[in-house]
């Protein structure tokens, strides 16, 4: 089957970073087969290194066994076309076609010294992970509330009797901070910092009063916006009649009724921005809460990285933040860099910050991106059954930095080669209400007879049937 023109792009730009937006059904996995295919016959690759040259992350071991298989059946037809394929084919036993933490434990194997860890280390699998943090959160929280009073309160503060639901949220906030790749003594400095820096100036509190009625005035007359010009809220903070500790509250009611306006889309965007700012001044009453948390957090990884030490074990995350950390060295990432000459990531809508941060840094020298050798391929789509961690903000904002540096917007693969027309429509339907604009409807291929019809009902037009 011929491919599509966008197909066809995706698979020979190879000497640019490259978004691509890929439904299922859009040809995705063969688009990533010939390219890679496409780099061994035109890439800028090392002799006798070509294969070890190209870097493609998967994020499920079937896949990736998927698409090594993919490739090799490939190669295997290129025979005919020289020796050199034949070498390829040898070569795809070193392939670098794994999940990021395949990826990244042979780079910690590699670097074992430098890392500081044993090369001969396992690694916990996540349920194994999940159940050593959460002993290591009940010893630390125990011990903490037992001898400090601000731990105590701060656990206090979750408003839970149960201990076992207080190791569960600080759980999901542990995983939340170790997903961006900061360690939590620099996530505790940075916070304390912002809390004690926070100040509002009167341009600010000028600049929110003057956009409130640039909005009003541009506004239709039944919006929320405008009818602020009659709230005793408003006419007081306008004036200037209320007291320093009713700004955030005040703020708070405003905020509340900016509303929605297409046309004024940036300006209610910084509207809203320079008013988050200013709530932060409430932060500054519960600076102690947050210090507590924050030691309780370092105590926790403390306790739960001296637990993995004991076993010579570690999760997932270790790999990514150690294999970051490494990245840092001037020559351990020069080295990398060299060696990998084309990146690919495949289900990118299931990556997190963490794992952006490891990509940029072997994708950028001077300026972000400036090696011009990433490709990521995603579908926003599916990130709704994403891995733990996931954020598909991530995606979005890769998309928008390669577009940047690049000039080129994201390709879209929107023809469906394996869904009939019908159910395609209900796809569209359900997605463009969940996602808005950003979702970029399927196409059909191929128009099927099929004329079964699925229809999407509001809430309100569902019924009971009568017994």
């Amino acid at each position: 089957m011929k491919n599509t023109r966008e197909q066809d792009l995706a698979i020979s730009s190879i000497e640019d970073n490259i978004a691509v937006n890929a439904g299922a059904g859009t040809g995705k996995t063969k688009v990533l087969t010939e390219r890679y295919i496409h780099i061994l016959e035109n890439g800028m690759l090392k002799k006798n290194k070509e294969v070890e040259s190209i870097v493609a992350i998967t994020f499920t071991k079937k896949a990736t066994q998927e698409m090594k298989e993919r490739i090799r059946e490939e190669i295997r037809n290129r025979f005919p076309l020289g020796d050199c394929w034949r070498r390829y084919y040898k070569d795809m036993e070193k392939a670098n076609i794994s999940t990021i933490h395949s990826f990244c434990s042979s780079i910690l194997r590699e670097n074992a010294l430098e890392a500081n860890i044993d090369p001969m280390f396992e690694v916990l699998d996540e349920d194994e992970g999940d159940l050593l943090l959460g002993e290591s959160i009940l010893k630390v929280v125990r011990k903490g509330i037992e001898k400090c009073e601000n731990i105590y309160n701060a656990v206090k503060a979750f408003n839970m009797d149960d201990l076992t639901r207080v190791a569960r949220e600080l759980k999901s906030i542990y995983y939340e901070i170790r997903n961006a790749g900061y360690s939590f003594k620099e996530v505790r400095d940075m916070t304390l910092n912002i809390i004690d820096n926070i100040e509002v100036d009167l341009d600010e509190i000028q600049y929110i009063k003057d956009t409130f009625l640039y909005l009003m005035e541009n506004s239709r007359k039944n919006s929320k916006v405008y009818r602020l010009k009659d709230d005793d809220i408003w006419i007081d903070f306008y004036n200037d009649s209320y007291d320093k500790c009713q700004l955030v509250p005040i703020l708070e009611h405003l905020y509340d009724n900016i509303g929605s306006n297409a046309k004024e889309e940036d300006t209610i965007g910084e509207l809203k921005a320079r008013i988050h700012h200013i709530f932060l001044m409430k932060e500054k009453e519960y600076r102690w809460l947050y210090e507590a948390l924050l030691e309780l957090l370092i105590w926790i990884d403390e306790e739960y990285t001296r637990a993995k030490d004991e076993q010579g074990v570690l999760d997932f995350d270790d790999l990514q933040i150690l294999v970051l950390r490494l990245l840092d060295d001037e020559a351990i990432r020069e080295r990398y860099q060299q060696k990998f000459r084309y990146i690919m990531v495949d289900e990118f809508q299931d990556t997190n910050e963490l794992q952006k941060r490891i990509f940029y840094r072997l994708c950028s020298d001077k300026e972000i991106l400036d090696r011009s050798n990433l490709f990521v391929v995603g579908d926003p789509k599916q990130s709704i059954y994403g891995f733990r961690g996931a954020d598909l903000e991530v995606f979005y904002e890769v998309m928008e930095d390669i577009e940047k540096v690049s000039g080129k917007k994201a390709i879209t693969l929107d023809r469906n080669f394996r869904t009939v027309n019908t159910v395609l429509r209900f796809i569209n339907g359900l997605f463009q209400r969940l996602m808005g604009d950003r979702y970029t409807s399927l196409m059909e291929h191929y128009i099927s007879p099929n004329e079964i019809d699925v229809e999407i009902l509001e809430k309100k037009d569902l019924e009971v049937p009568d017994n």
